[in-house]
């Protein structure tokens, strides 16, 4: 009985663990998506800018959103 609870005691643990460790991945993803927003954002804005060409604007925008619908 005893090693029974002693088990039920360290899978609670690993589990609190686990679950913390899934809660910092998804926090780090969460901001991983805030970057790609903003440099989406930035490179939009980039599309006013002269010199710089629509297409290469065109493929940072597709690279960016590809990124996005990633996270």
């Amino acid at each position: 009985m005893h090693s029974h609870r002693c088990l039920t005691s360290v899978a609670q643990l690993e589990f609190n663990a686990l679950m913390e460790d899934a809660k910092s991945a998804v926090d780090g993803l969460k901001r991983q998506r805030e970057s790609v927003v903003q440099a989406l954002e930035a490179t939009q804005q980039a599309r006013g800018i002269p010199g710089q060409p629509s297409d290469e604007t065109d493929a940072h925008v597709t690279r960016l959103l590809e990124n996005l619908h990633s996270l």
